[in-house]
């Protein structure tokens, strides 16, 4: 009862922080424990109030708690978000150093923070989470692919895809956005378009960000009547716009094992 009690003051910002620095809990006769401290220390931190953080870290000390990895988590990706990523990278190695053990959410925010200006850090960190037994996942993929593509890194990107599935990390409509946009924007529209119809195959709903995708990429090469086939089909429709990108000329591919097949094409490229 008495989380949801705060969950529900945590939602509705009801915080009050004293001069002392003790972040208090309007609710009377309420010893917080470190959940309790970790939810007020997630709502701070999304709220972009880091400097409270602070305060609420000293008023646990001041109890003998101590932060555990969800705890941890909060601060690094807030940090991160925000820039901050020296900061980040020092929390990360104190709750190494108190035992606290960094999982997917730790390294996600991390990779996320470096892929900024620091690549070859992001991927050491990619490479060192594996060793602490920390499996990527579609969103780890993601940000080191966008980062990559975002440098026109393409050859990176398509490699790490690869790597991907080859790892059984499923691909999604972030993933398939990114790579359609970059052959798009090479001009490889049938290989865009290839990869639409596959996505359509899995199961995969495009976006109305893929389809503008698309439709931009067509009109940039005078073939509007083509581009307005998609205005035609529903979005949740698999087979409208199955039939749209076989009208289109896209090349029928496999949703089994040849879909993999595909983008290993891609990025041998």
């Amino acid at each position: 009862m008495d989380m949801l009690l705060v969950e529900g003051l945590k939602k509705r910002r009801i915080f009050r922080t004293t001069k002392h620095g003790n972040s208090q809990v309007v609710a009377k006769g309420f010893e917080p424990n470190v959940i309790t401290y970790t939810i007020l220390i997630n709502g701070f931190c999304k709220q972009g109030r880091l400097e409270e953080v602070a305060e609420i870290m000293n008023s646990m000390s001041a109890k003998g708690l101590s932060l555990t990895t969800v705890g941890y988590n909060c601060l690094i990706c807030a940090l991160s978000k925000d820039g901050k990523i020296e900061e980040a990278l020092q929390l990360f190695r104190e709750m190494s150093s108190k035992g606290c053990k960094p999982d997917i959410y730790t390294f996600n925010s991390l990779i996320n923070g470096l892929c900024n200006d620091k690549m070859d850090q992001a991927l050491s960190f990619y490479h060192d989470m594996f060793l602490e037994g920390v499996i990527a996942n579609t969103v780890t993929y993601n940000t080191l692919i966008n980062a990559f593509l975002m440098r026109d890194s393409v050859h990176q990107a398509f490699k790490l895809v690869d790597e991907m599935l080859f790892r059984g990390c499923p691909l999604d409509n972030i993933t398939y956005n990114g790579l359609i946009k970059v052959l798009c924007k090479t001009g490889a529209i049938e290989k865009g378009l290839g990869l639409f119809e596959e996505m359509l195959g899995k199961g995969i709903f495009p976006t109305i960000i893929t389809c503008n995708i698309l439709i931009s990429a067509l009109c940039k090469i005078e073939k509007v009547n083509d581009a307005l086939k998609f205005l035609g089909s529903p979005l949740k429709q698999d087979e409208s716009f199955s039939r749209s990108t076989e009208q289109l000329g896209s090349p029928h591919i496999s949703t089994t094992s040849r879909s993999s097949e595909s983008i290993r094409r891609l990025s041998d490229n």
